[in-house]
């Protein structure tokens, strides 16, 4: 488990990071984001958001999704500290039935 103490404080600690890569225009991602802002996950609120609106802005955002080969979203993809694939769910029933688990498996209160 990765922990870190800063100034005599445990503070937390993500094993993975999350990516979780949508579009403002896209309904199933509203779904998604609606169920993130609703629940009260214990490290729900670390979830990094890659908005894939515009495609053309070179940003890392954009990057990101190359890297992982983003064909459509949501999609969730948790990757090691050192960028690895660990795992990805696509599709609002997905991701949202398994968040709960995924941010027991990885994030570190």
């Amino acid at each position: 488990m990765l922990c870190d103490i800063l100034g005599g404080q445990l503070t937390s600690f993500f094993m993975a990071k999350m990516y979780l890569f949508h579009s403002t225009l896209c309904t199933p991602c509203g779904v998604v984001k609606r169920h993130f802002a609703n629940v009260k996950y214990e490290g729900i609120d670390s979830i990094l958001m890659m908005d894939l609106t515009d495609e053309t802005i070179d940003n890392e955002a954009n990057r990101l999704a190359d890297k992982y080969g983003v064909p459509e979203f949501p999609l969730l993809v948790i990757v090691d500290d050192d960028g690895n694939e660990l795992e990805r769910y696509k599709g609002p029933t997905k991701i949202n039935g398994h968040i709960k688990r995924l941010l027991k498996k990885y994030y570190t209160p």
